[in-house]
């Protein structure tokens, strides 16, 4: 009986025992457990963000020669958490960090977004004041594209399209081989549909200018099309056609045109709310403001008030920059690196000649409240379109005038520009002016009025450079010694970035911007404008199809360029 007794003592002993290890152990798992919640909790990786020596933030996880300053730092939950878009402005970045999120450079916050990161690429929309993202452009492994609203947290037109692109804060665009398309960017709509091309072979497109969600909706139409072919109202009915590009402004839900030297005031409805005077010479119309030559004076009008205010004396040795000149907020000025400006509508006059202090030009800011002008002289040329030359070739020997639809656009021109180009041409090219003086082309520079988004062109780097300009300018068009000038030319400039992406600029979009009139009218007209712009990195980006032009009867070539 003692036996038993012990050995139930004992067994109970052993159970205890068994108890309390179970308990130690319990502890210790339920201790590490929570040391490890904790760790999880605590546990923060950083996302290095570089930048290069101007200042733009790079697609780069590591430093490199061209991105070696590290800027800031994104805490991450995910060690390999990375960069996959940043906004040409820098101010907001797309990574990936278990899922895709938005951070804010300025603000210095995250958002989470209900879209997977399994495209190939992601262009971010942002509204017009540059301080939220609207959406994002994602494209797949066969270039097929959709867009994610970012307020309404959904997919829309999902890989339907090969071009899509942004047109305003809350329209993109379109196209298929037959039509274009203006598309809403909050829901699913097709808000216009038209045809890809005229008759002419010529682009068709749309501007929208959007106030409190109603609509201006801008038509170009034909191979003129720095002209509007017509203007719709929010309910897309005609208000108006046949005007200049530089003569159309928009500002808050009103629409301000010059038609022939008086300027009329539309609202979203298409209603005609005022016409001003006839104001003798409009040369362009910005926000409510006329920029006009009255009695020899450069002036601007305010169409609401009907006030004047003098800028200059006007001078022929003067060019009106159409594409600088604009009205620029302070944070617009801040964003060019232009703190010391002060805010106001800008009119930049550029010298044919420079003037006795060796500037190239002046800029005229005219302050809204004060009506104060502030001048600030331009000291150093920024490079326009580079190099233009013309060739003629006529059947046979043959008298011909060329001019351009805006002159004032013209700053080196040989032979000299007197009101146009006047020149004998002989079927090889060759050229006489009136004094008997040969010339191989026609040459000039222009100011830097236009400039092109990079939506589609070409990466090249500085050992493609030559086989890539021999091929496509081939391919194009250029004969071999048009290639060869056009070749001694830009190759040096490849060469120098050692990273491009090269846009080409043909007849059709070149003809949009400052047409050239030839009379007698050429049978075939090639122009070729090449965009280079130097990166520190290689670029995906769409390929752009290129046509060859057929020479036939009177054939006319251009080339040139311009440097970004």
């Amino acid at each position: 009986m003692m036996s038993n007794l012990k050995k139930k003592n004992m067994l109970n002993m052993i159970l205890a025992l068994l108890m309390f290890l179970i308990l130690i152990l319990a502890s210790y798992f339920i201790y590490e457990i929570g040391i490890q919640n904790t760790n999880t909790e605590e546990k923060l990786y950083t996302l290095d963000v570089y930048s290069r020596s101007d200042g733009s933030l790079c697609l780069v996880r590591e430093p490199d020669s061209a991105c070696s300053i590290k800027t800031f730092s994104i805490e991450v939950e995910n060690l390999e958490a990375r960069v996959l878009q940043i906004d040409s402005n820098n101010l907001f970045i797309l990574y990936d960090d278990n899922g895709l999120k938005i951070y804010d450079v300025k603000k210095k916050n995250k958002t989470e977004i209900n879209l997977a990161n399994v495209y190939k690429s992601y262009e971010l929309h942002l509204n017009n004041s540059l301080d939220e993202i609207k959406g994002i452009i994602y494209t797949d492994n066969s270039s097929n594209k959709g867009y994610y609203s970012i307020k309404n947290q959904i997919k829309l037109y999902d890989l339907v399209y090969k071009n899509l692109n942004v047109k305003d804060e809350n329209y993109l665009e379109s196209s298929d081989d037959f039509n274009n398309y203006l598309l809403n960017a909050n829901l699913e709509k097709i808000e216009l549909t038209y045809l890809r091309k005229d008759e002419n072979d010529c682009g068709v497109y749309y501007e929208v200018e959007g106030y409190n969600d109603k609509y201006f909706f801008i038509e170009h139409e034909g191979c003129m099309s720095d002209y509007i072919n017509k203007i719709y109202n929010h309910n897309k009915q005609v208000i108006y056609d046949k005007i200049a590009h530089y003569h159309v402004s928009f500002l808050d839900g009103m629409l301000y045109l010059n038609d022939d030297n008086i300027i009329k005031k539309y609202d979203t409805s298409g209603n005609l709310l005022s016409t001003s005077k006839n104001l003798e010479n409009v040369i362009s119309v910005i926000n409510q403001y006329a920029i006009i030559t009255l009695n020899n004076e450069l002036s601007i009008y305010n169409i609401d008030t009907k006030d004047i205010k003098k800028i200059i004396n006007w001078s022929s040795n003067y060019a009106f920059d159409y594409y600088t000149s604009a009205y620029y907020s302070k944070e617009q000025l801040a964003l060019m690196g232009e703190n010391e400006k002060q805010e106001g509508l800008y009119v930049v006059i550029m010298y044919k000649e420079k003037d006795n202090n060796g500037y190239y030009g002046m800029e005229y800011s005219y302050n809204l409240e004060t009506k104060e002008i502030v001048s600030y002289p331009i000291t150093e040329l920024e490079e326009g379109r580079a190099k233009p030359v013309l060739y003629l070739y006529p059947k046979e020997k043959t008298n011909i005038k060329v001019t351009f639809k805006y002159p004032s656009y013209l700053t080196t021109t040989y032979p000299k520009y007197n009101n146009g180009f006047q020149v004998t041409a002989y079927p090889n090219g060759d050229l006489y002016d009136e004094d008997n003086k040969y010339y191989y082309a026609l040459y000039w520079d222009e100011i830097r009025y236009h400039e092109v988004n990079f939506t589609e062109g070409f990466y090249v780097e500085e050992k493609e450079a030559m086989h890539f300009l021999e091929e496509k300018l081939s391919l194009i068009g250029l004969n071999e010694r048009e290639r060869n000038e056009c070749i001694m030319y830009y190759l040096p400039i490849l060469e120098k970035n050692k990273q491009s992406i090269v846009y080409f600029e043909l007849t059709d979009e070149r003809n949009k911007h400052n047409p050239i009139i030839i009379e007698p009218k050429p049978d075939s007209m090639l122009r070729v404008s090449l965009h280079i712009k130097k990166v520190n990195q290689k670029v995906n980006i769409k390929e752009q199809q290129l046509k060859t032009f057929q020479r036939t009867g009177f054939s006319v070539i251009e080339w040139g360029g311009m440097i970004y």
